[in-house]
């Protein structure tokens, strides 16, 4: 099966903006990850993941805290033509949990 079959549209998220307006827009979208966005071109993602660990856990305030301090980067994608299993492979290969498709 290949990924463009199983793929949805991304979130995505301003560079620039807050943490918190990250979380609002996962808890929007139902989703655990925001693509990071700079001049329209993706540049990293913001995760739970960072946000439970380089925010609340160190008692930072989310209001305060961009997604470009805590997003990670570089991002790690791969091809809609890809397979599931491809990606599962990728994804163990780099160590990451989400992986975003692209065209």
């Amino acid at each position: 099966m290949h990924l463009r079959d199983v793929m949805r549209n991304p979130t995505t998220i301003q560079f620039d903006e807050s943490v918190a307006r990250a979380a609002m827009t996962m808890c929007r979208d139902e989703v655990g990850s925001c693509i990071v966005l700079k001049d329209s071109i993706p540049v990293g993602i913001v995760t739970e993941e960072d946000i439970n660990c380089k925010v609340v856990a160190k008692d930072k305030r989310p209001g305060t805290v961009r997604v470009n301090q805590v997003m990670s980067t570089p991002l790690i994608t791969i091809k809609a033509d890809k397979t599931v299993r491809d990606a599962a492979q990728m994804m163990i290969k780099n160590k990451v949990r989400r992986l975003p498709v692209v065209n």
